[in-house]
């Protein structure tokens, strides 16, 4: 949210199997904000069209103009969810939680029955691939293992979750 704030639908968190899934999907939203990657969209939306204006000179829509930026738009969001898995990976390896809670989130992503749908097109989504980025983290995981330490507050505080 353009407050920082990060909301959580109760579909996913009935989903979420462990606290370390969870602190995997938490990990991955910060990363959004950390790299402001909500107010880089917006200002690359502002900038496409106040240059389609100039080439323009009207402030009418062209749909040329318009489905280019979209597909950059998206090429980019793209990138943003690889790096935002890549950043929420190391901060689970710093505040040693199991990093196999964004496998185990990604496997759960995996299973919901949208995703079993017809596939839409890499240039088309605003995701990576499911499975591609299960593959990562785990390479991404092999390459850096962590130490990990049972936290029995997360847990406590999970089960609350669940339970209400």
């Amino acid at each position: 949210m353009p407050d920082n704030s990060i909301f959580i639908f109760d579909k996913v968190l009935k989903d979420v199997n462990s606290y370390s899934e969870l602190s995997a999907l938490l990990a991955h939203e910060y990363s959004h904000i950390k790299f402001r990657h909500g107010m880089k969209v917006i200002a690359q939306e502002i900038s496409w069209e106040l240059l389609r204006e100039l080439i323009t000179g009207d402030d009418t829509k062209d749909s040329f103009i318009q489905n280019a930026n979209l597909l950059l738009t998206l090429k980019n969001s793209r990138g943003f969810e690889t790096q935002a898995d890549n950043n929420g990976l190391k901060l689970l390896r710093e505040q040693r939680i199991d990093q196999n809670g964004m496998v185990n989130l990604f496997k759960t992503i995996i299973k919901e029955p949208q995703q079993n749908e017809k596939e839409t097109p890499t240039y088309l989504s605003t995701h990576p691939n499911t499975e591609h980025r299960l593959k990562k983290a785990e390479e991404i995981i092999k390459e850096n293992p962590s130490d990990n330490i049972n936290n029995v507050k997360l847990e406590q505080l999970f089960a609350e979750l669940k339970a209400e």
